[in-house]
């Protein structure tokens, strides 16, 4: 089932409710916060929720890498598609950039002639990936596990070199996504952490991480006219409008609005929001049920 919610009279509704009938509080995250205090909450059953599996092989503590040509082995083809994760495959229609994840590796593939180019570096299987929307950087996440925590891998797409290593989440990172104007990146954590992080393109520094107001989240889509405004739904269901302020000088602040779902949305047995995204005026949010 498909909704259309009306973004403007949610907005107006919000603030109205927040004043005066002490509804949602903004939440607040800083950078500096390297740790935050969270509930975990239960594993969402939708499909959509990417789910980390235990490999039958253990990960090697140590790594060696071979120097530049001269290794004995080198990877020639990846054939085939990881199902497992999930928002792993990214297209630019402006460059061409098809990339996809296998494994714990990602692969640029060339349509034209078939020629792949790997990124390789993740300890773990990545769960997701993003695109810049000018297709210049690639971002990739695996989760942590034992004593390493989950990354993220900001890839160079001209030099298929990785630029930045993002440390922060201890657990699964379930989603990725660039604002359109690609200054931001933000990070989900999964059901252990319920965080949601904002990371700054022009350093690749944490501006801002805090705990979702509800339920997990399993899809984020960022404003396509408004550059400090996101949106999210998942389990709840719930939806919750994501404002920047960067009003001061010290830090960004991510202040949250929640919505009130109507009773008519809330169905016996389907309490989630897999998938949100604007129309082209802004206007307006589509949600799916499932």
């Amino acid at each position: 089932a498909h909704y259309i919610i009306d973004h403007m009279l949610v907005s107006s509704y919000l603030c109205y409710i927040t004043q005066d009938s002490g509804g949602s509080e903004d939440v607040q995250g800083r950078a500096e916060e390297t740790s935050l205090h969270v509930t975990p909450r239960t594993q969402p059953v939708s499909l959509k929720y990417y789910r980390w599996q235990s490999p039958e092989a253990a990960v090697a503590e140590q790594q060696y890498l071979a120097p530049q040509r001269q290794e004995g082995a080198t990877l020639r083809c990846v054939v085939g598609y990881n199902g497992r994760g999930r928002c792993n495959l990214a297209w630019q229609s402006i460059t061409g950039t098809f990339a996809y994840s296998c494994g714990s590796c990602v692969i640029d593939e060339n349509l034209s002639n078939g020629d792949q180019t790997y990124l390789t570096g993740h300890r773990q299987e990545v769960s997701t990936i993003a695109l810049s929307n000018d297709g210049q950087y690639l971002a990739s996440a695996c989760g942590g596990h034992g004593n390493h925590k989950g990354e993220i891998k900001i890839w160079r797409m001209k030099s298929h070199k990785c630029k930045k290593t993002l440390l922060f989440h201890a657990h699964q990172i379930t989603l990725l996504a660039y604002s359109r104007d690609d200054h931001f990146l933000i990070s989900v954590g999964d059901h252990q952490e319920n965080v949601l992080a904002l990371w700054s393109t022009v350093d690749w520094s944490l501006l801002a991480a805090t705990e979702t107001p509800s339920g997990v989240i399993l899809d984020v889509s960022w404003d396509p006219f408004i550059a400090y405004e996101c949106v999210s739904c998942g389990c709840g269901p719930s939806l919750a409008f994501w404002l920047l302020d960067e009003t001061s000088k010290d830090h960004v602040t991510l202040n949250v609005h929640e919505a009130e779902i109507p009773a008519a949305l809330r169905h016996e047995g389907r309490a989630e929001f897999t998938s949100v995204c604007y129309s082209t005026e802004s206007r307006f949010c589509w949600l799916k049920l499932g």
